[in-house]
């Protein structure tokens, strides 16, 4: 007769009632190891291997499944190298193409050798690259900006800041520099040296900068208690230049005046933005139509007159002839017309 299945109820409460089971005496182990013969000890000890001898000279060397030494790779070792040396992209591929010029396959005992030279290569183009990057910072530590060039940039900055015809007070950098470059009013080491054609373009821009706010300082001025009439302002403001005050120049001064009196909360940092997309506003009401925008400008003079100016003021000649301005005016003129949108000879 079998015996009656144990329940999982009546084993668990059997188990619980037995106890823990106790810990084995840890000289219980000593006893064993010490019933066991030396000789049962040494047997079953696992045998040497033969491969980890403790004689380097005696060991046999890493071989690859068919038994011969392992490959060196020096086109790997060397983006290897490149890659830990955080070298930058030209750097690298010189000294992957020296690798490449290697023999593809090297005996592990030329392996040593080969690294070598790889190392060394990889040592003489930075050194190379380093002689470069000093010859350079050297050159343009000892260039300063001469008078000569220092004066062409504030005339070419006037002239085109002062021209009839302008696509924003904000935006003639690049004008400025390409009338410079086609008049050949540049360094030699332009070409050459990418940094000294950056701090020229910085010169520039600063110029274009204190221009604006010589121009605005002025307007500002001649609203002052002593009103000062147009044709006087327009002389001010190309004093000590050689532009010559036009018609079209004088109606954008009339222009700019009126703007300045009539927007106060403008007048800060963001007056020239302002005065940017006040002309956008004012070619878009005339169609961008020369003779509408001439129209438009003359109003402004006639009103700027009517206000600034009284019996005792003197008006000079104004130039209406291109063949009476410098060279450096006429070719503004036309840097500028070229890249503004608008029929010449509006404003």
């Amino acid at each position: 007769m079998s015996a009656p299945v144990e329940s999982p109820r009546s084993r668990i409460a059997r188990r619980l009632a037995r106890g823990p089971t106790p810990p084995s005496s840890p000289l219980a182990g000593l006893r064993r190891r010490a019933s066991q013969s030396p000789d049962s000890l040494r047997m079953s000890s696992p045998p040497p291997d033969p491969d980890t001898s403790a004689d380097p000279a005696t060991a046999t060397p890493a071989t690859n499944t068919r038994g011969r030494p392992l490959a060196f790779n020096p086109v790997a070792f060397a983006k290897t190298v490149a890659i830990n040396k955080k070298r930058k992209e030209e750097h690298k591929n010189e000294v992957v193409s020296y690798a490449q010029a290697s023999t593809s396959s090297f005996p592990s005992t030329q392996a040593r050798a080969e690294e070598r030279e790889i190392l060394m290569f990889d040592a003489l183009v930075d050194i190379r690259y380093m002689l470069q990057k000093e010859s350079v910072d050297q050159q343009q530590q000892k260039w300063s900006m001469d008078a000569e060039l220092a004066d062409a940039i504030s005339e070419y900055t006037c002239a085109v800041l002062c021209a009839p015809i302008i696509p924003a007070y904000m935006l003639n950098v690049n004008i400025i520099m390409q009338l410079m470059v086609k008049n050949n009013v540049y360094p030699e080491t332009w070409s050459l040296l990418p940094s000294r054609l950056k701090d020229i373009r910085a010169a520039v821009s600063r110029e274009a900068t204190q221009r604006r706010y010589t121009i605005k300082t002025k307007i500002g001025e001649s609203m002052q208690d002593k009103k000062e009439c147009l044709d006087a302002l327009c002389k001010r403001i190309l004093n000590a230049t050689k532009l010559r005050v036009t018609a079209p120049f004088r109606a954008r001064i009339a222009w700019l005046r009126y703007v300045y009196e009539y927007n106060e909360e403008k007048r800060g940092k963001d007056f020239w933005s302002f005065v940017d997309s006040e002309l956008v506003a004012l070619r878009a009401s005339c169609n961008n139509e020369s003779n509408r925008l001439a129209y438009a400008m003359t109003v402004y003079v006639t009103e700027d007159e009517e206000r600034f100016t009284d019996d005792k003021d003197l008006s000079y000649d104004l130039v209406t002839d291109n063949s009476q301005l410098s060279s450096l005016q006429i070719a503004a003129q036309d840097a500028v017309a070229q890249n503004t949108p608008v029929a010449r000879p509006a404003l």
